[in-house]
């Protein structure tokens, strides 16, 4: 004898879509299953899930770049925060420690799926869930931001908008550039490339360090400028291009802190070359 079954009583739901969203999780992109997002990189996903974790990037990032933009306009056009922030010297350097912290922090931080089950007992207590990472990610720009500013406050209001100017025009075309696929490939076959931008970037970081000892004339410190430059948009190039290969979905955070740092001292180093080459 057999039994028959009601279909009604046993269809199955089917799976989210790539366009679903996870409320519970509080998640309004396209639904990544966790295993998924534990083991497979940006580069390997589908479209929309690729597009989705560009604009998060560049939202994070916009709202970073914006917020040390205002800074830096805000002291050159409001006399009393000028002033606090020349007068208060103290914290500029306890911007640069955060900053440092922070910036490690971020970048070296166990990814939280790495942990899968384990209570919060478990968890050690330096690594964190998304709104951890974007507390210490508010607190790594508002530290940029600052050191930045005074920075900039040597100079001449006129020479940092058009460093401003300048450094968004060469990032745009670095953005178009790094589009390419053949640079892709010349990336990818040049695996030691990396090894030889952060062995120029410290020996940028020690002259850096050795100018406070040894005062440096003009062509030295627009040699150092340049170089400066050359790294950085170079540094930028190659982020923009690796940066899907070398995330998951889910460092995003970290991401936009990288293509941040870029663009800071690129602008940074711009800004020394226009000091040293204006006209007025």
């Amino acid at each position: 004898m057999y039994s028959t079954t009601n279909n009604t009583n046993t269809t199955a739901a089917a799976p989210p879509s790539y366009q679903d969203t996870v409320a519970d999780r509080g998640y309004d992109g396209p639904f990544i299953p966790d295993d998924f997002n534990y083991s497979t990189k940006v580069f390997s996903c589908e479209l929309p899930v690729r597009a989705h974790f560009i604009n998060r990037v560049m939202n994070i990032l916009s709202l970073q770049l914006c917020t040390t933009l205002f800074s830096i306009l805000l002291a050159f056009q409001n006399t009393t925060f000028h002033n606090f922030m020349i007068n208060h010297m103290g914290l500029f350097y306890i911007s640069m420690i955060v900053s440092l912290i922070t910036c490690f922090w971020l970048s070296l931080m166990p990814r939280l799926e790495n942990y899968g089950d384990a209570s919060n007992e478990e968890i050690p207590w330096y690594v964190y869930g998304k709104r951890g990472q974007y507390v210490l990610l508010g607190v790594f720009t508002m530290a940029e931001s600052w050191m930045v500013t005074l920075f900039t406050l040597s100079y001449r209001y006129e020479i940092v908008l058009r460093a401003i100017v300048v450094t968004t025009i060469l990032v745009l075309g670095i953005s178009i550039l790094s589009r390419f696929d053949r640079l892709a490939f010349l990336v990818e076959s040049n695996s030691s490339i990396y090894y030889w931008l952060n062995c120029s970037l410290w020996i940028m970081i020690g002259l850096g360090m050795s100018s406070f000892f040894i005062p440096w004339n003009n062509t030295w410190d627009l040699v150092y400028g340049w170089g400066g430059a050359i790294l950085f948009s170079i540094y930028l190039l190659i982020d923009l291009q690796l940066v899907l290969r070398k995330v998951y979905c889910d460092e995003e955070i970290r991401c936009a802190m990288m293509i941040y740092l870029d663009i800071i001292n690129l602008f940074l180093s711009i800004l020394r070359i226009m000091s040293h080459t204006s006209d007025d």
